[in-house]
């Protein structure tokens, strides 16, 4: 019988090639093979702790691990050497003036009556947190004097996410401005994207003086600590992290769309679908979230509708995954939840379009709360699976592990207890490499089925044709 090469099997090669090669080489009985499929097990399993591995230094290799810290007000940067150190995050104590914006000009003529009302804000942080006299929605000003070292010529800044409008003074000049500082919810207007800098340097230090205001979100500050290095550096990194959120949004997207295209030829196969939906809401939160390239590419979504879109891509993602697990696992899946699920995820996406952001985020614990839920739930059907023998229910509960670590560490990122950055996009391409390989045991799996029945057709053909002779 002559090979014909699965489209599900080999999405990215010709049918025409498969087909010249298996004229020299058995292809079929090699991917049949039980060695060939431990071969290839053990290679992705490789390739995950490898990738896992790189995405636990993914944020220490934007910026370097430093002792070096802000005490307020002042950081001192002269021993450090960016060439080869790299960046350094301007974390620690800021001079935080609260309901004052203050010109450079005006904080050093009046610094010395400032000082008895000047205090110290961690960076990265939030002010309504840190002092809680101090409501999420109002304005200040941020001071930091950074001493340079002497053999640095020219600079570079990398200014992330400050929530949620600011402008940016260096040495008396405004540098940098994002969305509208002002001093009322009418005045201004918030803009959530990164920015970088560069300029050289022309005295042994930098004085940094930041307007924030903040009228849109929960949390009102810094969210991450800016960094200073050489403009190389500073360059690389944000074209490394557009790079690297354009990679993984093809790449998801592109598997989604196969999934599509499986769906469209098998309406049936529901789980096609639900995994599909699944990764294009995370390619979606991926582009939402990091360098913010959605932002930069659609500049009228503006803030709201776009916290909006991310808020809503979470919660989508929870339910297409839940409702793509009980296609996959139905033994071993609880039904009930379904309808919670389902009252739930619609309440908050509802809510977070027709709410502004500073009153749907208060939501947000209830979408953990659920998803705690969901992932006790899945993950006691995945034991459950593995105990029965089902089909590919370890790989699947490998995946799954990586995906929910993830989603602890992007919750406790966005209230920033851990991390550098969200890294559930990261998991997913992880989780997408093993549910290809679940995907081509699968369609192995069929082509063995329709070989079996194949055979058995032609023998009970035979047979036939054999008794209906002798009866002639």
């Amino acid at each position: 019988m002559k090979f014909k090469a699965s489209p599900g099997f080999f999405p990215f090669i010709p049918t025409f090639f498969l087909r010249i090669i298996a004229v020299r080489f058995p292809l079929r009985k090699v991917i049949m093979n039980s060695t060939f499929r431990r071969i290839t097990l053990g290679i992705l399993i490789f390739i995950v702790l490898l990738s896992i591995w790189k995405i636990m230094l993914l944020p220490q290799s934007f910026a370097a691990d430093s002792d070096i810290t802000a005490e307020r007000g002042v950081i001192d940067a002269r021993s450090w050497n960016f060439e080869e150190d790299g960046p350094l995050p301007l974390r620690g104590e800021w001079i935080f003036l609260h309901s004052v914006l203050l010109s450079p000009k005006e904080f050093i003529q009046f610094n010395d009556v400032l000082i008895q009302e000047q205090e110290y804000i961690s960076v990265p942080g939030f002010w309504n947190l840190q002092i809680p006299s101090h409501p999420a929605e109002s304005y200040g000003t941020f001071v930091l004097q950074v001493l340079l070292p002497q053999d640095l010529q020219r600079y570079g800044l990398y200014i992330q996410e400050i929530s949620s409008a600011y402008t940016l003074y260096i040495d008396s000049e405004r540098a940098i401005s994002t969305g509208m500082v002002g001093t009322a919810r009418q005045t201004s207007s918030a803009k959530v994207i990164p920015r970088i800098w560069s300029a050289k340097v022309n005295q042994s230090e930098l004085n940094l003086l930041m307007h924030v205001s903040n009228y849109q979100a929960t949390k009102g500050g810094i969210w991450k600590a800016p960094l200073i290095g050489t403009p190389d550096q500073i360059f690389s990194i944000y074209y490394r992290e557009v790079a690297t959120d354009l990679f993984l949004f093809g790449s998801i997207l592109m598997m989604a769309l196969y999934h599509l295209g499986i769906y469209s030829s098998r309406r049936r196969d529901q789980q096609s679908l639900f995994f599909a939906l699944f990764c294009i809401m995370i390619a979606l939160r991926g582009i939402l979230t990091g360098a913010r390239f959605m932002q930069w590419a659609v500049p009228w979504m503006g803030f709201e509708f776009s916290t909006a879109m991310e808020f809503v891509s979470v919660y989508a993602a929870a339910y297409f995954y839940y409702r793509y697990h009980i296609l996959k696992f139905p033994g071993e899946s609880w039904r009930p939840f379904l309808p919670v699920t389902n009252i739930v995820i619609g309440f908050l996406v509802l809510s977070a379009f027709i709410m502004p952001v500073r009153q749907h985020a208060n939501f947000f614990l209830v979408f953990e709360i659920y998803l705690v839920w969901e992932f006790a739930l899945i993950l006691g059907g995945l034991g459950l699976a593995m105990f029965r023998h089902r089909a590919e229910a370890l790989v699947y509960a490998v995946g799954f592990s990586v995906l929910v670590l993830a989603s602890i560490h992007d919750i406790l990122h966005y209230n920033l207890l851990v991390g550098n950055g969200y890294l559930l996009h990261y998991a997913l391409w992880i989780f997408i490499l093993l549910h290809s390989y679940i995907l081509a045991r699968h369609f192995a799996s069929m082509e063995r089925k329709t070989l079996n029945y194949a055979a058995s057709l032609e023998t009970l053909t035979t047979e036939l044709q054999e008794k209906i002779r002798k009866k002639q």
